[in-house]
């Protein structure tokens, strides 16, 4: 494996979550970010097909390491039923010989809801002729 012992303190305090698979396609750090996103305990991901989590992590190491699924908004589904979108990033990382790959993943449910509210917005208004009024609580 590839070594992240001081790496790994500073992957657990990263915001985003962090997701390192080795060669073999499994995960061998999870933090606490990543719990979060995906709705599940590390104790239960930690040595796992990394393919378990996400069907974005299958297939990393098939074109000579990590990169080519890099910068998009994936759709998560958490084991309880919730649902989320993490914008994914993908690194090569290597040590000691070895190699594995560093997905982090930004959660962005709340940007992609709103899109999605604004486009629906978008969509009735250009389907009305009349007036549409809109408010907003939150305020």
């Amino acid at each position: 494996m590839v070594a992240l012992d001081a790496g790994s303190s500073i992957l657990e305090q990263c915001a985003d979550a962090a997701v390192v698979i080795d060669a073999a396609g499994l995960v061998t750090v999870f933090n606490a970010a990543a719990e979060r996103l995906f709705g599940a305990p590390r104790d239960q991901v930690l040595g796992r097909p990394a393919d378990a989590v996400h069907a974005a992590f299958s297939g990393l190491f098939a074109h000579d390491g990590a990169g080519a699924q890099s910068d998009q908004e994936i759709r998560i589904v958490r084991p309880d039923g919730g649902r989320g979108w993490g914008l994914l990033s993908l690194s090569k990382i290597t040590g000691e010989g070895e190699v594995a790959c560093l997905a982090l993943l930004k959660d962005v449910t709340t940007a992609v809801d709103d899109r999605r509210r604004l486009r629906m917005f978008i969509a009735i208004a250009d389907g009305t002729t009349r007036a549409v009024m809109v408010t907003d609580r939150t305020d």
